[in-house]
């Protein structure tokens, strides 16, 4: 790990981000299988964008040392409420602690933390950790703040 450093997301990383998340969630997910196409990467990348504005949202990014423009992968969160939207580790540097550095950078005292994109690789995450909580819906808007209100039921009132 002495040769990776992490960093905030800047502009020039943006491109990679946006095409990793689209094509690696469309293909890892078990929730977009039957979405076609056209529908899926229009509307997953507007969502994306409409909610890496949203106040509170971070991109830390796992660089070489040397040369930071050199990608491992990242983590893409919020910090209120604490929230995993995405990581990812480029297949090659899997199986080496990145994603666990890039998550313990951002949530390392947490109690609960969210994931709103499921994928292959979320499944070892979540059986790894106590306290993540699956919960799509943080993507859509001021869905927690409609939660804290009382404008929308909490999960524990379905039971």
């Amino acid at each position: 790990m002495e040769d990776i450093i992490l960093r905030d997301g800047l502009p020039s990383d943006r491109n990679f981000i946006y095409k990793t998340i689209l094509q690696h969630y469309r293909h890892a997910s078990p929730h977009t299988k039957d979405i076609p196409d056209n529908v899926f990467y229009d509307c997953h990348h507007l969502l994306i964008s409409k909610v890496m504005r949203q106040p509170g949202n971070i991109v830390r990014v796992a660089a070489l040392k040397d040369d930071p423009e050199v990608l491992f992968g990242f983590l893409w969160g919020n910090v209120d409420p604490e929230t995993i939207h995405y990581v990812y580790v480029k297949k090659a540097f899997r199986r080496m602690g990145i994603a666990k550095y890039l998550y313990k950078s951002l949530f390392d005292m947490a109690d609960d933390v969210y994931i709103t994109h499921w994928t292959k690789e979320v499944n070892q995450l979540y059986d790894k950790h106590e306290g993540l909580v699956f919960n799509p819906y943080l993507l859509h808007g001021d869905i927690w703040k409609l939660m804290q209100q009382g404008g929308a039921a909490a999960p524990q009132d379905h039971n």
